[in-house]
C-alpha cells in the first residue's frame, strides 16, 4: 500500500475490502508513486488494473485470492494525450467561430451603409428625374449632387474597409485558423 499513490489508496482498500470480505471478483485501477517512462520518452504516472478473484473453502470462507495486475500507464497516457488534443481542437474551432461572428459583423455593418447609400442616390435621381413642379431645378440639382456625394463616398469608405477585412485572409476560409 505504500507503493500506491496517495489519492488512490482509499479506493484500493475499499475494492480489497469488498474482495475480502463480500467474497466478489474486482477489477480496478489506480496508480503507484513511481513515475512511468514510455519507449519514445514519454513521462506520466504509472497506471494499473488489478484483477482479482476470490477462492473459496466448501464453507464459503475466503481461502485465497488470484490476482494480476497489468501496466496500462501507455494506455492511460495515450487518452490523456487524446483528451489534450481534443480540448485543443475544440478551443481552435471555438476561436474560429468568434473570428467568423466578428467578421461577419464587420462585413455587415459596412454592407447595411452601401445598400442604405445604394438606395438613397436612386430613390433621389429617380425622385430628380420625376420633378415636375415648379421649384427651382438648380437649387433641387444642388441639393442631389451634394447628397449623392455624400453616400458614394461613404459606398467608397465602405467597400475600402471590406477590402482591408478580405486582405487579412485573402485564402479565406482556408486561412481562417491562421488569421
Amino acid at each position: 500500500m505504500k507503493s500506491i499513490k496517495d489519492e488512490d489508496r482509499e479506493g484500493v482498500q475499499q475494492v480489497w475490502a469488498d474482495l475480502v470480505h463480500k467474497k466478489t471478483a474486482i477489477t480496478h485501477s489506480f496508480r503507484f508513486k513511481t513515475p512511468w517512462q514510455g519507449p519514445h520518452g514519454h513521462h506520466g504516472d504509472t497506471w494499473v488494473l488489478m484483477s482479482a478473484y476470490p477462492e473459496r473453502h466448501e464453507d464459503g470462507t475466503l481461502k485465497s485470492v488470484f490476482g494480476s495486475i497489468t501496466n496500462i500507464s501507455q494506455q492511460k497516457w495515450a487518452e490523456g494525450f487524446q483528451k489534450r488534443r481534443m480540448e485543443e481542437a475544440i478551443e481552435m474551432k471555438r476561436q474560429q467561430e468568434n473570428f467568423i461572428d466578428m467578421t461577419s459583423h464587420e462585413m455587415r455593418n459596412p454592407l447595411s451603409a452601401i445598400l442604405q447609400c445604394s438606395d438613397e442616390i436612386t430613390s433621389s435621381l429617380s425622385e430628380y428625374r420625376s420633378t415636375e413642379d415648379g421649384s427651382s431645378i438648380t437649387d433641387k440639382l444642388a441639393a442631389l449632387l451634394e447628397g449623392s456625394i455624400d453616400a458614394s463616398q461613404t459606398i467608397a469608405l465602405c467597400a475600402q474597409h471590406q477590402k482591408r477585412i478580405v486582405g487579412m485572409c485573402p485564402d479565406f476560409p482556408a486561412s481562417l485558423p491562421n488569421c
